[in-house]
Order: C-alpha cells, then sequence, then structure tokens
C-alpha cells in the first residue's frame, strides 16, 4: 500500500517513486513555491512545463509530470 512521508530532506538523496512540489498562483500563473530545494535543471524544466500546459496554481488544481530530470 502507498504510503506518504514529509521530509525537509534534500530532494536530491531521496530514494522515492514520486516527488510532490507545491505551486501557488502568480497572477493566474503556476510558480514553484519558495523552498522546493529541487536543482536549477529540474526547476527550469518544471517552470517550462507548467507554462505549456497553462497551470494557473489554482487551489485543488493538480498537475502530473513524468521524469523530471
Amino acid at each position: 500500500m502507498p504510503s506518504i512521508h514529509l521530509s525537509a530532506s534534500d530532494p536530491a538523496t531521496l530514494d522515492v517513486d514520486a516527488l510532490v512540489v507545491g505551486a501557488v498562483s502568480d497572477d493566474g500563473v503556476a510558480r514553484l513555491v519558495r523552498g522546493h530545494g529541487l536543482p536549477r535543471g529540474a526547476t527550469a524544466h518544471l517552470k517550462t512545463a507548467l507554462e505549456t500546459v497553462g497551470a494557473a496554481g489554482a487551489a485543488e488544481e493538480v498537475t502530473t509530470f513524468v521524469a523530471v530530470p
């Protein structure tokens, strides 16, 4: 059975199947929350991906990406 754990560890050091990262709305555009701890390459990739799919960062919005570098 899947389980969820909160961690303050560096995301790059985690042995996980999925990583949940929060986003907030900035004038209707989704932006990653501060302090996410992701490497620059992953952050740039997710920023572009969020813009490409038109994510708004609205409450209850869920956007899923596979294979983030």
